[in-house]
């Protein structure tokens, strides 16, 4: 029996493979968001849609349809973002 899981390191994500615990960088897993921000975000692997998605996983829907950020660095009643994980295509929502 074999598997692979998602790892994201400093550098960059891949998957590890057991047994025999060897990793693999996957270049699917570069990233961002539609648009700059001023800080790295992490990322993480969605399997409900099997892609990587430019936000740590707690930033991510429970079903993995939908993932939210905000404009960095965050500036009073700067908007939130809802993003489809399919897609990409966000809306921007205004705290208050």
């Amino acid at each position: 029996m074999t598997c692979k899981l998602p790892v994201v390191t400093d550098n960059d994500a891949g998957w590890v493979t057991f047994p025999g615990g060897s990793y693999q960088p996957d270049p699917k897993a570069n990233v961002t968001l539609s648009h700059s921000t001023s800080f790295p975000l992490s990322k993480s692997y969605d399997k409900a849609v099997e892609r990587w998605l430019p936000v740590p996983r707690d930033q991510i829907s429970p079903d993995g349809k939908h993932f939210a950020y905000a404009d960095l660095p965050p500036i009073d009643n700067s908007p939130i973002h809802v993003a489809d994980s399919s897609t990409g295509a966000a809306r921007a929502f205004n705290p208050g």
